[in-house]
Formats: structure tokens, C-alpha cells, sequence
């Protein structure tokens, strides 16, 4: 006889499925900037972005961008995967229980640098996720990610979470 998947566990299979799918078509998105792209404009870039990822979002979990300016072509790679990160960590973790939420992913330039930012307003962190000593992978990763492009990773937890990627801004 053959056994069935219980319904938890194929709605568990049902979003790896749709998170890899994503992965694969963010992949494929940023094998199109080669190195002889410069910039690219951040709002169009975002909004592609968040078009693809609209489908991992709880039911009643709204994304929407607040980008302006451009990022530099050896940037790109990075801030999108960065982006990527902390707006699928928002969507997993920020509204257990709940049946609505906003999540904003925004960039802007700010003098010589710039800011990159995904705020939700769910449940917040716990108090000592921004502790250095966090060995997540997901956080490491991000930490990881910001590195690459000289950028600092800081949390807030006010109204939500909100985690600011900045470079060359004062934070």
C-alpha cells in the first residue's frame, strides 16, 4: 500500500518546492549582469525581485518596495541575494500566528554610499539575535553577504524587525 503524505507535511513540500523554484529564477536573473553592467536601477531590479518572491508569502502577508537609485553592477549579486534572505526570513518567521503583515524591502543611495532595508511588522527578534556570537547559518550568511560589499548588517526590533545593510551611511 502506498502511503500518503500528510497535509502539513506536503504544504512543507509544496513551499521547498516553491522556494527552490525561486532561488533557481533569482540565480538565472543575476546570470544576465555580467561584469560590463555598471549599474542597474534599483527599483526596477527590487521590484522583479519581490514579483518572484510574492509566492513564498503567507496568505494575507503583503511585500512591497520603497527603492530609488541605482547599484553599482559589482554590488548586484550580493544586495540581491541579501534582499533575498531577509525578505524569505521576514515571510518564514515574522507572522506565526497572525493573518495579515506588511513586509517593505527599500534601497536608497545616501551620499557616497547607500541603504538596503527590509522592515516587517510582525513579531520582532528575540533580544540576542544580533548577538556576534549567533552562528545561524542564515545569519552568517547575511553577515557574510555584507562583507562583500564593505556594508555593516544592524537590527531593530521596534513595530516589527527591521534590518538595515548600509555602506559609507553613518548608521
Amino acid at each position: 500500500a502506498r502511503r500518503l503524505i500528510e497535509p502539513s507535511a506536503r504544504d512543507e513540500l509544496n513551499q521547498a518546492v516553491t522556494r527552490i523554484n525561486n532561488l533557481a529564477l533569482v540565480h538565472d536573473r543575476l546570470q544576465l549582469f555580467t561584469s560590463s553592467v555598471t549599474q542597474v536601477d534599483a527599483a526596477l531590479h527590487f521590484q522583479d525581485l519581490c514579483n518572484m518572491l510574492r509566492s513564498l508569502l503567507p496568505t494575507g502577508v503583503a511585500l512591497t518596495t520603497k527603492c530609488s537609485g541605482m547599484i553599482a553592477g559589482d554590488s548586484v549579486e550580493s544586495l540581491t541575494l541579501i534582499a533575498n534572505e531577509l525578505v524569505t526570513n521576514s515571510a518564514k518567521y515574522a507572522f506565526k500566528g497572525r493573518d495579515a503583515g506588511q513586509i517593505v524591502l527599500g534601497y536608497r543611495q545616501e551620499g557616497a554610499g547607500w541603504r538596503l532595508w527590509v522592515h516587517d511588522d510582525g513579531h520582532g527578534l528575540p533580544p540576542d539575535y544580533d548577538d556576534p556570537n549567533n552562528k545561524s547559518f542564515g545569519h552568517q550568511l547575511l553577515l557574510t553577504l555584507a562583507a562583500r560589499v564593505n556594508a555593516d548588517l544592524k537590527y531593530t526590533s521596534v513595530g516589527g524587525t527591521r534590518a538595515d545593510v548600509v555602506c559609507g551611511v553613518r548608521t
